[in-house]
């Protein structure tokens, strides 16, 4: 049976608690798991996307134990994996994240990988990836549509020069976090050459990662890359932090309601690329003020939106289904501008948040590269998330502020990077 969440209109009011970042975690547990011994990870996201990671490096040979567990996220310890020496499967769910960083990581083995997903990830070409692992001397092998799951990959890796164009960031943290383990006989270096890179600040999450392993490498802002081979990575102990991507329905919430939303959790200083949409939020006349409450930073966001504008959406696309919702109830009119890549996520989210606002009365236009938004009161009514959790999400927030229920086919997609999101949205509705 289709799940089914319907949402009465009533403001969000209160403070909230986010949890970990996918990023960061799936980051983490992918260093523990080609690390050479015991690695602990405190606050790692507990969500459908991180159990397929933790699924993936656990059919590679990594072994995890949960040792605890905290409303935001879990403690677990990864030792990790011997050196593959048989053929092995792997199946990413929906997680784009897990496909592409391990990927090229398992490209790194001596041995063949398949790689497989649900619906969405097989309509996900990695093709520029698998491309950039050949130059690489990795061998692919393709079963499915041209760069999608179901695909084979083996190594190992060698260190030598490529190029790619990436409309996916991901693509370049997976070759970030593959080539200094490639193998040389020379000591030499694998160079990337980047001509085109989308969602830049992911990188920046991949590079900080990289850093703390003590990772060699050299860089020309985000076009080149040099990356010795030969090199390891040790077991660490880390705490993941909190997650700006999930923060931004609730950014958006409380730059919607008069009482605002107080939301705990952040790290002010983070790299994160969706910390931009306090920026925006704020220029759209938000109010929006960092606190510290018990030694902790908190940021408090409130309404109302008095203004409009045009935002270049390129380095945080997550954030265009929430901040489209937002543009609804703006002061002015709304662009979203620079956000192609939005259209080869879980869906093209450029395409379902025009169709499935306009079913609820918004004054919305698609455009190639994002949304333009005149604000207009929403209506109540059936919209669809398109088993997008990000979607989901936006929706239900829309739902809060519309003029009637909305009722949103599929809503459990959320749970694949928020499984607690509609027990804490009814929470703040009823704080409200």
């Amino acid at each position: 049976m289709t799940h089914q969440r319907t949402v009465t209109p009533g403001a969000l009011h209160g403070a909230v608690t986010v949890p970990s970042s996918k990023s960061h975690s799936i980051r983490a547990l992918l260093l523990a798991a080609w690390a050479e011994g015991e690695s602990t990870l405190k606050n790692v996201l507990d969500s459908g996307d991180t159990r397929s990671c933790i699924g993936a490096i656990c059919a590679l040979g990594a072994r995890v134990e949960i040792i605890g567990e905290v409303p935001t996220g879990l403690e677990v310890r990864v030792r990790g994996m011997a050196r593959r020496t048989a053929a092995t499967a792997i199946d990413v769910g929906n997680s784009g994240t897990t496909l592409y960083l391990t990927t090229a990581l398992a490209a790194t083995l001596d041995v063949t990988v398949r790689f497989d997903g649900d619906e969405s990830i097989r309509g996900r070409s990695a093709a520029p990836l698998l491309a950039a692992l050949s130059d690489l001397g990795a061998t692919v092998v393709e079963h499915g549509a041209p760069g999608c799951t179901p695909f084979e990959i083996t190594g190992p890796l060698s260190a030598g020069p490529t190029s790619i164009e990436c409309r996916t960031s991901q693509y370049l943290s997976a070759l970030l976090l593959a080539t200094p383990l490639a193998h040389t006989a020379a000591g030499d270096s694998t160079t990337i050459e980047v001509p085109l890179l989308f969602e830049a600040p992911y990188v920046d999450i991949t590079t900080a990662w990289l850093d703390r392993q003590r990772i060699r490498y050299e860089r020309d802002g985000y076009a080149r890359f040099v990356v010795p081979a030969e090199q390891r990575y040790r077991p660490l102990t880390a705490i993941v932090p909190g997650d700006f991507s999930s923060a931004t329905f609730w950014f958006v919430a409380g730059a919607l309601s008069a009482g605002g939303l107080s939301i705990a959790g952040l790290n002010p200083d983070d790299v994160q690329g969706d910390k931009g949409v306090l920026d925006i939020l704020s220029t759209m006349g938000a109010s929006v003020t960092w606190r510290t409450v018990d030694g902790a930073p908190m940021c408090y966001v409130a309404g109302p939106l008095t203004g409009g504008g045009t935002f270049d959406l390129n380095a945080m696309p997550d954030a265009l289904p929430a901040l489209a919702v937002a543009a609804c109830f703006a002061g002015d009119v709304v662009e979203l501008s620079n956000v192609s890549q939005a259209r080869i996520k879980e869906t093209d989210r450029i395409a379902v948040m025009a169709a499935e606002l306009a079913r609820l009365g918004a004054a919305i236009e698609e455009r190639p590269d994002g949304l333009r938004i005149t604000p207009h009161h929403l209506t109540g009514g059936t919209v669809h998330s398109h088993g997008d959790h990000r979607v989901a999400m936006a929706l239900a927030v829309a739902g809060a502020y519309a003029d009637g229920a909305v009722t949103i086919d599929r809503a459990d997609a959320a749970a694949v990077t928020y499984p607690a999101f509609f027990t804490e949205f009814a929470r703040l509705q009823e704080t409200g």
